[in-house]
């Protein structure tokens, strides 16, 4: 059961951020510090593409235009069913459609004996649109934010039965100079996120909205409060954020001076924590239907090595086969110290 609510909790988190553009007029950027709509959304749709990326790597994969289909050599024990060699055991399907002006791209992830799991569409409207590449898509590669000629995208996860459990709304108005982002959780608003884009500043404004809402599934349940009281969470906050022209950014809270680290910790566990985990949470019980899977590593050089780091990251985002990720820091650690994993470090000195 979903409650609506009519009224924002007293946290309000507002980011200020301003810029000597001076030489840059037409340029609008934000502290590499603020989190973007691809990292949040990746805090749970990670686990997912991990799934895809793992069934591609345990089983035998058949991919077409829009299509991909999993199958084994030999009988697999899915959950609650066995499956005989050759069956399908899981595929996920793409569907484009384009009119003027508006794009709908609709993915549809099927568990064992065909059983529709999980539901994604992403609809965008602007002016030459092109949908994600098919290649990119399976490997998990592609972004929310809004591209050049895009003024609108709405991303939606729901499961098997139409129900929705996360949707973003994303929308660029007064000619590019505003950008608006909403996000939902089971259908109630919990953040909304506004870009204010000027030539001599940047202005971001993070408001958290409180919520009530449920979800139950056969062997697992969420009941999700935050209007309850709960100390520093919930009280009226702002935070500043000043950049200098050398790059220096000053984060203040309440009129006291903050970190960037203390700031990110703040965003962490008002946000993060209460709803994008919580939304991980939701879809891993979903991906419980699908064949098992273990994680297998490719070779250790050129990108390789970096995707696989991308994929421990997302498996501790998500709490999955943390054991595997251990062995894999630590056969990382070996392989650097044995010379076959070689690193050339050019960051700048701290």
């Amino acid at each position: 059961m979903i409650f609506k609510q009519t009224i924002i909790i007293h946290l309000m988190l507002m980011v200020i951020a301003i810029y000597s553009l001076a030489s840059q007029a037409n340029t609008s950027f934000l502290p590499r510090s603020l989190v973007t709509v691809d990292q949040l959304i990746e805090e749970f749709r990670g686990g997912l593409t991990t799934k895809v990326k793992d069934l591609s790597s345990n089983y035998i994969a058949t991919v077409s235009s829009g299509s991909i289909i999993f199958t084994s050599h030999e009988d697999v024990g899915c959950p609650y069913r066995p499956m005989k060699s050759g069956t399908t055991l899981a595929q996920v399907r793409l569907h484009v459609e384009q009119s003027e002006g508006r794009q709908l791209e609709v993915a549809r992830y099927f568990a064992c004996g065909g059983k529709l799991s999980l539901i994604e569409e992403v609809v965008t409207k602007g002016k030459n649109l092109t949908p994600v590449a098919w290649g990119k898509f399976i490997q998990g590669k592609r972004t929310f934010a809004l591209q050049k000629g895009e003024d609108f995208r709405l991303y939606r996860l729901s499961n098997s039965k139409q129900q929705e459990l996360f949707k973003v709304i994303i929308q660029r108005m007064d000619n590019g100079k505003v950008m608006n982002m909403t996000f939902f959780i089971r259908q109630a608003k919990f953040l909304t996120i506004r870009y204010q884009f000027e030539k001599s500043l940047t202005r971001a404004i993070f408001t958290s909205h409180g919520f009530k809402v449920s979800y139950h599934l056969k062997h697992s349940s969420w009941d999700i409060d935050t209007f309850e009281k709960d100390n520093r969470g919930f009280a009226k906050l702002v935070v500043n954020a000043y950049a200098t022209p050398v790059g220096k950014v000053d984060y203040i809270l309440n009129g006291s001076l903050m970190s960037q680290g203390a700031f990110q910790k703040f965003f962490q566990y008002t946000i993060t924590r209460k709803t994008f985990e919580k939304i991980a949470k939701f879809i891993k019980s979903h991906l419980h239907v699908f064949p098992t899977t273990s994680f297998r590593q490719a070779g250790l050089t050129n990108t390789r090595f970096l995707d696989e780091l991308k994929l421990a990251h997302i498996r501790l985002v998500n709490n999955t086969e943390i054991n595997m990720v251990k062995d894999t820091v630590r056969q990382y650690i070996q392989a650097i110290e044995e010379g076959t994993i070689k690193i050339d470090d050019r960051r700048p000195k701290e």
